[in-house]
């Protein structure tokens, strides 16, 4: 999520992480259509572009700020709005996000099938770039506990069972 660029299977956990780096701020989670994401063909996930956007519309001081989730950018309400010509779709309050059941969820053992072998790919990837990363010291101990969390080793042991198996059918 942090090292990959946006497309429909992670647009969603980045707004989730912006809002919890943004606690503190004002701010509403908006979806919509934009400029960008109207003119960037998405083939490879068999449709012509990507039918939506998310951005968080924070109030800094006597400004608001857009951070737009597709591009990860920064930019003044107004002037991305120009920019983008957006076609809001939805508006979900600062309210109701924090008030939302899922909200403090801390169990994240539970995986799709296939994750476990992305995250043995990519979790080391993510350690190695840390000290690049502008999030480092928020995002270092969460990688840390969630490893942890969800027994990392272990899940690294039973890929490379299920991997042996395959081998042994396949000969």
């Amino acid at each position: 999520m942090y090292f990959e660029s946006t497309n429909f299977n992670n647009i969603g956990n980045k707004a989730e992480l912006m809002t919890h780096v943004l606690e503190d701020k004002q701010y509403q989670l908006v979806h919509g259509n934009i400029d960008s994401t109207r003119n960037i063909p998405f083939f490879m996930y068999g449709v012509e572009h990507l039918d939506y956007n998310s951005w968080l519309e924070v109030q800094e001081g006597q400004k608001v700020w857009v951070y737009d989730l597709f591009s990860m950018l920064k930019i003044e309400k107004s002037v991305y709005y120009k920019l983008e010509n957006p076609d809001v779709t939805r508006v979900v309050s600062k309210d109701a996000i924090m008030s939302h059941p899922g909200r403090d969820r801390d169990d994240y053992t539970f995986h799709a099938d296939g994750g476990d072998f992305m995250l043995i790919e990519i979790l080391p990837r993510m350690e190695q770039a840390m000290s690049s990363h502008p999030f480092s010291k928020i995002l270092a101990p969460e990688i840390t506990r969630y490893k942890k969390d969800i027994n990392l080793d272990n899940v690294i042991a039973e890929r490379h069972e299920i991997l042996e198996e395959i081998q042994k059918k396949s000969h």
